[in-house]
């Protein structure tokens, strides 16, 4: 089995005036910090995408996927589907919809239908259970909370969804390696992060499971290029918001 990165070093991270004091957790008082933020973050809201997102990507070139590294190491598979480009920002409406949708919805349950899905995806690795690719969304997810990038967990119900639509069209088939999954999750993660997340940026360090840090980015720019009209309008349409969500309620059983 291919290696797997450690998981990134986690620290609470506390003010005393204008000191700024950093204490290492224990996996205990790691477990403990996330039941305490789960409740209040199950509550945030499926935001629409920021407009510095927009700009920042509108002036650049179309991507060239299958671009290598430059080292010539051999990138993950990417398969897309076509997408419907041509979508508007959603209303507070939308997003009201949206938590009604998910009112009922468990994030556990969701994430576990994630990684379900994934492992009947990778037909090919025979060692994946779905409690690997929960995992490294977990380390990410606490890494940033805890190092103060962020008030609140990321992974919500409306936030897995969003990311299995993703991994739904990057993830191939084809992928024949457990460092090659944790690549495209992470980077479908990190995709997820800078169109819904609460904050203006996030750390890219977290998300970068490979040595190549070009090839991440340039498969950013991939998955951008090809799923923006899907990212919009999985927050303006709620019917397909709907179909999404009821995909990854039965996708583990196609």
């Amino acid at each position: 089995m291919d290696h797997i990165i450690s998981s990134p070093v986690h620290m609470d991270v506390r003010t005393r005036g204008k000191r700024r004091r950093v204490t290492l957790l224990s996996p205990e008082a790691l477990s403990t910090k996330r039941r305490k933020t789960t409740d209040r973050a199950s509550r945030k809201k499926l935001k629409g995408v920021p407009g510095s997102t927009i700009t920042t990507t509108q002036h650049l070139e179309k991507p060239q996927l299958g671009e290598g590294p430059s080292s010539g190491a051999q990138e993950p598979t990417v398969s897309f589907t076509p997408l419907d480009p041509h979508a508007d920002v959603p209303s507070e409406l939308a997003t009201t919809t949206h938590e009604m949708v998910l009112k009922r919805a468990s994030t556990k349950k969701l994430l576990r239908l994630l990684g379900e899905f994934l492992c009947r995806r990778c037909h090919l690795l025979k060692d994946l259970t779905p409690a690997h690719p929960l995992r490294w969304i977990h380390v990410v997810d606490d890494f940033i909370l805890f190092s103060g990038y962020q008030l609140d967990l990321f992974i919500t119900p409306g936030s897995v969804v969003f990311l299995y639509m993703l991994c739904r069209d990057i993830v191939s088939p084809e992928v024949s390696s457990m460092k090659e999954l944790q690549v495209l999750v992470l980077n479908c993660l990190y995709v997820a992060y800078a169109y819904i997340g609460h904050e203006l940026s996030y750390p890219a360090m977290a998300f970068i499971a490979e040595e190549n840090r070009d090839a991440f980015w340039r498969r950013t720019m991939a998955i951008t290029w090809h799923m923006s009209g899907k990212m919009l309008k999985i927050n303006n349409d709620l019917e397909f918001f709907k179909d999404v969500f009821t995909d990854l309620k039965t996708a583990a059983h196609h």
